[in-house]
């Protein structure tokens, strides 16, 4: 099993900006890596938002929008470094503190081969 670690969103955020700097497959890396938090988080707070009617010691909707309430799991490897990610297989998952909602990201296999096979 390979290590995780949990990078805060806003951290992340920083991290992923600076990643920008580098060349064309980066930048559409970067996208896919945004996209992919962003659908994320939308659909954790759906679920929340969902959930909230049954469950009223939960935040409210403002709360849980808060961008520190947010977490990416991301592998360790990637992490070891200053940057906690280095492709968007390393992007393992994200959670939300309160409620306490998990989501993993599993990546198609169509994109694993296109940015691996791409410099062929």
């Amino acid at each position: 099993m390979i290590g995780i670690r949990i990078v805060p969103l806003r951290k992340w955020i920083d991290f992923e900006a600076g990643a920008f700097a580098g060349g064309v497959e980066q930048n559409v890396e970067g996208i896919l890596r945004k996209t992919t938090i962003g659908y994320g988080i939308a659909e954790m707070l759906r679920h929340a938002r969902d959930r909230q009617f049954t469950d009223p010691l939960d935040l409210s909707l403002g709360d849980q929008c808060r961008i520190d309430n947010f977490a990416v799991r991301v592998s360790a490897s990637a992490s070891a470094g200053q940057c906690p990610h280095s492709t968007f297989n390393d992007i393992k998952g994200i959670d939300m503190l309160s409620p306490q909602l998990s989501m993993n990201i599993v990546e198609p296999s169509f994109l694993s081969a296109d940015f691996s096979d791409e410099s062929d």
